[in-house]
């Protein structure tokens, strides 16, 4: 079972690896070709970017990441998030 976001559940009928073998969660109750993916899995290799239409995912060392975090404090803050159970919530 898999608790997502605003503390819904999901049974898990399916774990698989994508293509850059990151895990996959499938349930047979999410629209057809749906998976839950874990852009927190990308992200821990330093940082994933989500644009509005792409995204990139860059490896960071522990410098360069907090070289990028006070970067980003200079734009608006629209929305903070968590991880929980390694899905951006």
């Amino acid at each position: 079972m898999w608790q997502g976001a605003k503390e819904r559940y999901c049974i898990v009928d399916l774990v698989g690896l994508n293509e850059d073998s990151k895990r996959e969660l499938y349930c047979k109750k999410m629209p057809p070709g749906l998976v839950l993916l874990s852009g927190q899995q990308y992200a821990a290799e330093g940082a994933a970017i989500l644009y509005k239409d792409e995204g990139v995912v860059i490896q960071l060392e522990d410098e360069e990441l907090k070289s990028l975090k006070a970067f980003v404090e200079q734009f608006t803050v629209l929305k903070k998030l968590k991880v929980k159970n390694g899905i951006y919530i």
